[in-house]
């Protein structure tokens, strides 16, 4: 996740106004899941937003790592929090014309009655062409919910370390759907038998993450990337 730094400063000049929350901090599934992978422990609710501590004592406000929330609250409360304290992160997605930020997650909002064809168009033309095409490759898809697909940890495995990170291990994703049940798919994209690509995300409400994406750079030519994301917006 990237993040934003706001000064008080350019908080106050742009009358920031709460935005509506949502996000996977808000997820009742979330405390419960942090805590049990040793990452964070939910200390309390504040203004509607869970407060996180992680085992360095440090404090987070609105989520924790990927598990964040997707608006802006009131500066005020962040200020509070901060007297009390002494230094609190906040873990939120800033939407792009938020106070100008240079760094942003980018959010897509899907209107109601979106087709097929308009979906498209919600996507910018280089987008648009290149996931056409990944629909046109003679592959597969698939949606597993609730449970880990036994092909995929090999390709997260693998992926992450062609990305030079640490993967994460089994157990951890066994939490991970135990705790977020249907909530939690997968979006998996087959060359006959064989998993090339997939997308891993969860469902809160009208809100969907993309937690994790794994690929083989075999078949980055087809767009394998552009066809799992495209199938989990659809």
């Amino acid at each position: 996740m990237r993040t934003a730094t706001i000064s008080r400063r350019a908080y106050r000049e742009n009358n920031m106004k709460p935005q509506k929350r949502m996000g996977l901090a808000l997820h009742p599934a979330t405390p419960g899941f942090l805590s049990r992978v040793g990452e964070a422990v939910f200390e309390r609710d504040v203004n509607g937003m869970p407060l996180y501590r992680d085992a360095h004592g440090t404090h987070f406000w609105g989520g924790y790592g990927s598990f964040y929330t997707l608006c802006t609250d009131d500066y005020a409360q962040l200020d509070a929090q901060a007297r009390e304290l002494g230094l609190v992160q906040t873990c939120f997605s800033l939407a792009s014309d938020t106070l100008s930020t240079r760094h942003v997650n980018p959010v897509l909002m899907i209107p109601p009655g979106t087709t097929e064809h308009s979906r498209m168009q919600l996507y910018d033309g280089k987008t648009r062409n290149q996931t056409r095409r990944a629909r046109e490759a003679p592959l597969t898809l698939s949606v597993e919910r609730g449970v880990i697909p036994q092909e995929w940890y090999g390709l997260y495995v693998e992926t992450r370390r062609r990305l030079h990170s640490a993967p994460r291990n089994a157990e951890y994703f066994r939490i991970l759907a135990e705790s977020f049940g249907q909530d939690l798919s997968f979006v998996l994209a087959k060359e006959g038998e064989r998993l090339i690509a997939a997308a891993t995300f969860i469902r809160h409400g009208d809100y969907v993450h993309l937690l994790d994406n794994v690929s083989l750079p075999s078949h980055w030519p087809l767009r394998v990337n552009n066809l799992v994301y495209d199938e989990m917006i659809r």
